[in-house]
């Protein structure tokens, strides 16, 4: 590695940048396979049919927090790999009849850039020709997922009519197989569940979860990748249910796949990893919903054994032991996480002083909403907690500055409500 540089997350940051470290979390360990930052062919790494990606993939607002906490050589680097895919799938977009090892190429490079944080919906008014029905519905799909994670990343709610328009024009066509139409289903419930739990779209979710049910159950997978779905689908499958026996039959179908898939490449072996952690975190969250907490604490814990480097399982288990009024262990999972790295290292750090603040440590409640504060400026609860404990310890001028913040910088200002800016205004008038 090049002594120069100035690398502060070593066991995420060098895997997006194609370099193979020892200690990375699964999602950098995958990337880091394939070389993106080298001047090589990048035919070779996207060719193969069987090409899958983590599930819990990085997205815009992740690389946005990664660039700024980096600086300017993880920017460039990755500024650089955004351009490079882009020039390739340009290139592609040219030739718009793709045989079968082409499209296979095409679709690896456009799931890599929208990976990589880059808005590929825009492509939905190119027109290309696939060799099979399934890689036609695989581009509608991917520029309306492009859509919704954008949305997602502004802080809007998704529009869902296109899935479900795709969804049903998928079922409705008999040439395409079971597989392709449980994947599209499978999606089309996750987004719903998790992005707009409107009664009507539960409902359809929940009528599509049953209609199908009978074709996830005989659904035999022959490879890999059909196990890996297999898995997914039933976890996802369990998520538009309400009938807990429904919930818990499915999820541990899920987890008995997912522990028992076979592997014969580096890669699958990261990959069965990395899909063994939302099955534990959904698991856990089931458990925590039934107050089964001894079972939920478990399967947290699992997911920190299985990525040991991510800061996601750290985060997760802070919130279980706030939920169960452990706020000495939460602080402490707070404080790892956020030392961890991105995704949401001011959150962390902001989580971690609100634990502080109900144990009545002043001290460090302000150490750590100072570092939230300074992590992430534009964010508005860090600011407004960080008041009354400022007050508490008689740092009136932090707690001034504070206030100051929140009500002169429009983004900041915009997410106040009206009852924060009489209160931002009261306190400021008895600070002057």
């Amino acid at each position: 590695m090049n002594k120069k540089r100035k690398i502060i997350f070593s066991h995420i940051t060098p895997g997006y940048l194609g370099e193979r470290a020892p200690r990375l979390t699964l999602n950098a360990s995958f990337f880091s396979y394939f070389d993106l930052s080298q001047k090589t062919d990048l035919m070779i790494h996207f060719s193969e049919p069987s090409l899958i990606f983590p599930q819990r993939v990085p997205r815009y607002g992740f690389f946005n927090e990664l660039m700024e906490l980096e600086g300017t050589y993880a920017t460039e680097a990755i500024s650089s790999i955004r351009l490079k895919l882009t020039h390739e799938i340009r290139s592609l977009l040219t030739q718009r009849n793709l045989d079968e090892k082409r499209s296979t190429y095409f679709f690896g490079i456009l799931n890599f850039l929208l990976r990589y944080g880059v808005d590929v919906s825009r492509l939905q008014d190119v027109h290309l020709n696939f060799p099979t029905k399934e890689k036609m519905f695989e581009y509608q799909y991917i520029n309306i997922m492009s859509q919704i994670n954008r949305s997602i990343c502004h802080g809007r709610s998704p529009a869902i009519g296109p899935l479900l328009r795709l969804t049903k024009k998928t079922l409705n066509n008999t040439l395409l197989s079971n597989y392709w139409k449980l994947n599209i289903t499978n999606r089309f419930i996750v987004t719903v569940n998790r992005h707009n739990k409107s009664q009507v779209f539960s409902k359809i979710a929940f009528d599509l979860a049953q209609s199908l049910s009978h074709n996830l159950e005989k659904f035999r997978p022959t490879n890999f990748l059909e196990n890996i779905k297999l898995a997914l689908f039933y976890r996802g499958f369990a998520m538009a249910f309400n009938n807990l026996s429904h919930v818990y039959r499915y999820l541990n179908k899920s987890l008995e796949i997912s522990e028992n898939i076979q592997c014969t490449t580096k890669i699958e072996e990261i990959l069965k990893k990395e899909n063994l952690i939302p099955v534990y975190q959904t698991l856990a969250k089931f458990y925590l919903m039934k107050k089964e907490y001894e079972s939920a604490e478990i399967y947290l814990k699992k997911m920190i054994e299985v990525d040991p480097f991510d800061s996601t399982g750290y985060s997760e288990l802070g919130l279980f032991y706030i939920h169960i009024k452990n706020l000495k262990k939460a602080t402490k999972q707070f404080i790892e996480a956020a030392l961890l790295g991105p995704p949401g290292v001011g959150m962390n750090w902001y989580l971690a002083a609100t634990a502080f603040l109900k144990q009545n440590k002043m001290e460090q409640s302000y150490k750590y909403f100072k570092k939230s504060i300074d992590t992430d400026p534009l964010a508005i609860s860090p600011l407004l907690d960080s008041i009354e404990v400022c007050k508490s310890l008689n740092k009136e001028k932090e707690a001034k500055n504070s206030i100051t913040k929140l009500l002169t910088i429009p983004t900041l200002r915009s997410q106040l409500t009206s009852k924060e800016i009489e209160y931002c205004k009261h306190e400021s008038d008895r600070l002057a």
